[in-house]
């Protein structure tokens, strides 16, 4: 008996999404801070720039450290030692502002700003249907951005993850048909994935619990899960993704 289209693209759906478990499932260690010790120092011992562990660690704002609170240091091996003081580096100074035209020139000309949807394009490399475009999904829940799209630092990631409590209601991003409920990729935890119009999937991934299973039809902002933490042990939050046929597209780009 032959596979379904609809069983053989979620077949395809899933094997790509474990290839990217390198980018999403960010190995690291923890480092347990010690008096006296900033973000600042921190970062700067381990090469990582302090935005980028404020981002992972769920920080905020900049706040005074506790001692014995664990940091999560991305791509680190090993524990290393904060100096109690660094270094403080020259600022360099800012280029001219001055535009230069050479003799005979005509002034360059700034660039026009890309459409949402010509960026789209560029980004996925495939056709985005016009109905889709423009405010077509909703948030899966309301959080501080914790990893964009395509973000490099340490390694690339085809979804966006957004901060929050456990237990936090995860809503379906728009109508759709549930084609997957469960934990079969261990880096991903309890996940989710709708089939929707036009063949757009969303991902849900991190989940403390599903309440959907395969084959229920569920309504856009109908609650599909509630938040957990990551298999890795780093502070809570969904891993969301949207994809149009197998393509990765930016979610910023279709939510309000």
């Amino acid at each position: 008996m032959g596979m379904s289209p609809l069983n053989a693209s979620l077949l395809l759906l899933v094997i790509s999404l474990g290839s990217l478990l390198a980018g999403c499932s960010t190995p690291g260690i923890y480092h347990p801070v010690q008096s006296g010790e900033t973000l600042g120092q921190i970062a700067r011992a381990y090469g990582r720039s302090e935005t980028q562990l404020a981002r992972v660690n769920g920080i905020d704002a900049p706040q005074p450290l506790q001692k014995g609170v664990r940091l999560f240091i991305p791509g680190a091996r090993a524990l290393r030692r904060v100096p109690a003081t660094s270094p403080v580096m020259k600022k360099s100074r800012p280029p001219s502002a001055r535009t230069v035209v050479k003799s005979g020139s005509s002034p360059v000309q700034p660039k026009k700003l890309q459409s949402r949807e010509t960026a789209v394009k560029k980004k996925s490399g495939s056709q985005v249907p016009p109905v889709m475009v423009s405010g077509s999904f909703s948030w899966p829940l309301q959080g501080a951005l914790l990893r964009s799209f395509d973000d490099q630092d340490p390694f690339p990631c085809k979804g966006i993850e957004i901060g929050a409590s456990p237990g936090t209601p995860i809503l379906a991003a728009a109508a759709g048909r549930v084609i997957y409920s469960g934990d079969g990729i261990s880096s991903f935890g309890n996940m989710i994935i709708l089939h929707h119009d036009d063949d757009f999937y969303t991902v849900y991934a991190f989940a403390q619990k599903n309440l959907v299973k395969v084959g229920n039809f569920v309504k856009k902002n109908e609650r599909i899960a509630l938040s957990g933490v990551p298999p890795q042990g780093r502070s809570p939050r969904l891993y969301f993704e949207l994809r149009h046929h197998h393509e990765p597209l930016n979610p910023t780009f279709y939510l309000p």
